[in-house]
C-alpha cells in the first residue's frame, strides 16, 4: 500500500510488486490518509491514521481495501494515533500521543 499526494489530493494505492501496476483504492468520505504513516493489513482491512476535516488529530480508522469504506475508531482521549497494529485476537492496538497544554499569563 502506498499513500501519495498527487495533484492536490491524497491517494491510497495498491501496487503489484511483480509488475508495478498501480490500483487506486477510492476512500469513501472526506477523511484522507495521513502521509508517512504505515498501516497494518489483516483480512483485507487496513489500519491507518486519517486526517478528518472536523478534527485536529489523526484518528485511528479501518479501511476496507475491497470497497474503500472507512470506519473511524472512537477513542476516549484527544491526540494523534500512530503505530497501529492488529492484536492476535483481532483487536486494534495503537500508540496515542495525547494533547497536553498550558495557559500562562505574564504580568509586569
Amino acid at each position: 500500500m502506498i499513500v501519495e499526494f498527487h495533484e492536490g489530493r491524497t491517494r491510497l494505492l495498491k501496487v503489484s510488486l511483480g509488475e508495478g501496476q498501480e490500483q487506486e483504492i477510492p476512500i469513501s468520505g472526506d477523511a484522507r490518509p495521513y502521509l508517512g504513516q504505515s498501516g497494518a493489513i489483516r483480512d483485507g482491512k487496513l489500519l491507518m491514521g486519517l486526517q478528518a476535516p472536523d478534527s485536529w488529530f489523526l484518528d485511528p480508522a479501518v479501511i476496507d481495501l475491497a470497497t474503500g469504506h472507512v470506519t473511524r475508531i472512537p477513542i476516549d482521549t484527544l491526540g494523534d494515533s500512530f503505530s497501529m497494529a492488529w492484536t492476535p485476537d483481532g483487536q486494534v492496538w495503537a500508540a496515542v500521543t495525547d494533547l497536553e497544554s498550558s495557559l500562562w499569563r505574564f504580568r509586569k
